[in-house]
């Protein structure tokens, strides 16, 4: 074949190849697994649930209907009564109800009211209800969240009822307990150390080395731990272990063993004169020991200690859903504690104390109409800060002068601010601000109580010292808790506070 020939057949090919390929592309009808793959897929929008809508191509939560509006602002009504009810209750009301509301009451011939118990430890919370009084219906609150900051949700639901109503208790409690704290072994209550063991090789002599164990004692049993004291295969096991027989001389036949005491590292000895004994259950508790038994910590060794001076407070509600799911709130308290004892008197205090901490508590927070018509309402919890000022007695003996003169008006007041609300529910706060007026400390009961101003009516509060005051009348109460009610312009809040001297 001529060279001409050879180069018009090639042309002829590319042509052909050319046209294959253009076809491929779309022009010849044809396609091509390589080409719908370059293709790009095809958009589509996601299937959102029935509680989502799709926004900028994304499902999110879809706005409440306002079926759902109004339902949320009639339970917010009642919620609102329910905080106005308790915000009308005496001081004294307000102590006896709170955890549990008026089934908390103390119980009279006639009624056997529910006893409720806040227990308290480091991150531990909870709240147990004695059913008409008796221990074996005892229930415990469900703790629904944990929102941080030592703050807690609990909730106890019950059946429903014939009528179809569901009836829910819900508490929150907010604390400022923290960690134990480690602490040298002989410091620890109840473990000063009261043996002698061995007095002729220590310099100086040692005189108490170790701790009599108080076998009579569950408590002291709870902190007694060894890999020596293991149950048998029954219900109950008794060990038995040797003491040192002081007939043999040069010889200590005296059972020791290494273990713990209240977490410290040590050693257990049989120490009497006569056998001792260890008593377990089936499940390793130890239910009994003989006398004789003492216990030597390591060098350094350390117990941890609870904390022992803390503050709670919070509210306790009630609500029913109705077989509609119409949600109605019955009854709303609040409370507020410390775990060391009231101050008492505080006639001897003198001086001003500032006091610092939080508040938790509910609220309904309004939406209003141009022409001021509630539109919408929401409820939930709220937490907050509290200032606090207390003005004891005067600093001088002179009333009339003298450079730490008080003005005669302030002595023996409180009065402070709670700001900073952060309300459940919302991404920011409300702006709201309770002043807690000046008002009048009892000092022989160590007690205050005042008006709240919020903008609307007047709400009122109460408060009580708690710490010693010592005799010299210069020490004054560590803390202070506390409730209040309070009204804003839009909205209205009910809760417990505490708060410890700066």
């Amino acid at each position: 074949m001529s060279t001409l020939s050879n180069k018009l057949v090639a042309a002829c090919m590319v042509t052909a190849i050319s046209m294959v390929m253009y076809g491929c592309g779309g022009g010849g009808g044809g396609s091509s697994d390589d080409e719908m793959t370059m293709m790009p897929p095809p958009t589509t929008d996601p299937t959102c649930a029935d509680d989502e809508v799709l926004q900028d191509g994304a499902c999110v939560p879809a706005p409440p209907t306002a079926e759902e509006i109004a339902a949320t602002t009639k339970a917010a009504g009642t919620k609102r009564d329910a905080i106005a009810a308790e915000a009308a209750q005496t001081a004294q009301e307000q102590l006896d109800r709170g955890l549990g509301g008026n089934d908390g009451v103390a119980p009279t011939t006639s009624n056997v009211a529910n006893e409720y118990n806040l227990n308290i430890k480091y991150g531990e919370t909870s709240i147990v209800k004695e059913v008409d009084g008796d221990a074996d219906n005892n229930v415990t609150f469900m703790q629904a969240a944990d929102l941080g900051g030592g703050t807690t949700m609990h909730v106890l639901m019950e059946d429903a009822d014939m009528d179809g109503n569901v009836v829910r208790e819900i508490s929150i409690v907010t604390t400022d307990i923290e960690g134990p704290t480690a602490t040298a072994f002989a410091m620890v209550a109840g473990q000063t150390l009261d043996v002698t063991t061995d007095t002729t090789n220590d310099s100086p002599d040692v005189t108490n080395e170790a701790l009599a164990v108080d076998e009579t004692s569950a408590d002291v049993r709870g902190l007694v731990m060894s890999p020596a004291f293991v149950p048998g295969s029954g219900s109950s096991t008794q060990l038995t272990f040797a003491f040192d027989d002081a007939g043999t001389a040069n010889m200590d036949e005296a059972f020791e063993t290494v273990g713990t005491y209240n977490g410290a590292d040590g050693t257990y000895r049989c120490n009497g004169t006569a056998d001792c004994t260890v008593t377990l259950n089936a499940m390793g508790m130890i239910t009994a020991m003989s006398d004789g038994w003492i216990f030597t910590p390591d060098e350094g060794a350390t117990s941890d200690v609870p904390d022992g001076d803390y503050l709670h407070y919070g509210f306790w509600l009630k609500n029913t859903t109705d077989k509609d799911g119409v949600l109605t709130y019955n009854e709303v308290e609040t409370f507020a504690g410390s775990s060391i004892a009231a101050s008492g008197s505080v006639a001897s205090v003198r001086g001003t104390a500032t006091y610092s901490g939080g508040a938790t508590g509910v609220y309904v927070h309004s939406i209003t109409n141009p022409n001021g018509t509630e539109a919408s309402a929401t409820s939930g919890h709220f937490t907050a800060d509290v200032a606090l000022t207390a003005t004891f007695g005067q600093t001088t003996a002179d009333d009339t002068g003298g450079a730490d003169q008080i003005p005669p008006a302030l002595l023996n007041t409180l009065s402070g601010t709670i700001n900073n609300f952060m309300l459940s529910g919302h991404d920011t706060g409300p702006g709201w601000s309770v002043s807690l007026e000046q008002g009048p400390i009892d000092t022989g009961a160590g007690t205050a109580t005042g008006v709240t101003k919020g903008g609307g009516a007047d709400g009122a509060y109460s408060a009580t010292f708690h710490g010693s005051t010592g005799t010299d009348t210069t020490t004054q109460p560590s803390s202070v808790v506390g409730e209040f009610g309070a009204l804003f312009s839009n909205g209205s809040v009910a809760g417990g506070f505490g708060a410890r001297k700066d």
